[in-house]
């Protein structure tokens, strides 16, 4: 038996102009399955809230990444 679990993702772009003035964009998906395997530090299984709070955390921080990190991950 199959068992498909509902992927619950945002995206983020950035967007910056590097040293020769051309614009450039990077975009990433965060995303996590609400499922009874996704457990919160607690042991209980995570609910929409809990995953959607986690993603925007995760994503804030990657757009927030300083310009160099994000030079080092162009590389």
């Amino acid at each position: 038996m199959r068992a498909s679990f509902e992927e619950i993702s945002i995206k983020a772009i950035k967007r910056w102009v590097d040293d020769n003035g051309h614009k450039r964009q990077k975009t990433k998906t965060f995303s996590q399955t609400v499922n009874p395997f996704n457990r919160d530090k607690n042991g209980a299984p995570k609910s929409r809230r809990q995953i959607y709070e986690e993603l925007f955390r995760k994503r804030d921080a990657w757009l927030k990444a300083d310009e160099k990190e994000a030079k080092d991950e162009r590389h």
